[in-house]
């Protein structure tokens, strides 16, 4: 039950990041759809093991669909949060995995498996954390490295989305052991 909450917590949090820098209207209504959806997904998705790169497209394609009809356009430029949201979630877990690796001398399989719940909860915290330091900055943001670059920076972005999830395919869910899994994430 822990994990469905955390689960949750997890697509809420890419939600109402996306539903920031979209400019979503309606930001309650987004963020209870979008999360609902991305959960199902997620659920689905982990219960035949298709972690990594298809639960990451998928929910980031799920997440641009929904902000495309909430807005009513279609602007590939929307792509860009949904991806920089999927990035931060990886990125808060490798952080936080690093995190303990410091503390407690272990390798990567051994501090998942003693501590997967504090992982994940100090995972969500950190997310949620940058989410409000990210809302405090977001007319900066948005004015001057988005909208100015907003053609380039989509394009950009869709390669090495592509790029990083083919590489790092099954090396962030154990399928392949790599002991310093976070220099690679990082």
């Amino acid at each position: 039950m822990m994990y469905l909450f955390l689960d949750y917590l997890e697509v809420l949090l890419v939600a109402l990041l996306i539903c920031i820098f979209c400019d979503v209207e309606q930001k309650n209504r987004y963020c209870l759809i979008s999360s609902v959806i991305s959960f199902l997904v997620m659920e689905f998705m982990q219960t035949y093991d298709l972690f990594g790169n298809e639960m990451a497209y998928a929910i980031t394609i799920i997440n641009f669909i929904i902000v495309s009809v909430m807005k009513k356009e279609i602007k590939f430029y929307n792509f860009i949060p949904c991806i920089f949201s999927q990035w931060i979630s990886v990125f808060t877990s490798t952080i936080v995995l690093f995190f303990f690796k410091v503390i407690t001398n272990y390798n990567i399989e051994n501090i998942i498996k003693l501590y997967r719940i504090p992982i994940i909860f100090l995972a969500r915290i950190l997310f949620f954390t940058l989410i409000v330091v990210l809302n405090y900055f977001k007319s900066k943001i948005k004015n001057t490295i988005i909208e100015k670059n907003k053609y380039l920076l989509t394009i950009t972005m869709m390669l090495i989305f592509g790029i990083y999830f083919i590489l790092l395919n099954d090396i962030g869910h154990m399928h392949l052991i790599i002991d310093d899994i976070y220099l690679v994430l990082l």
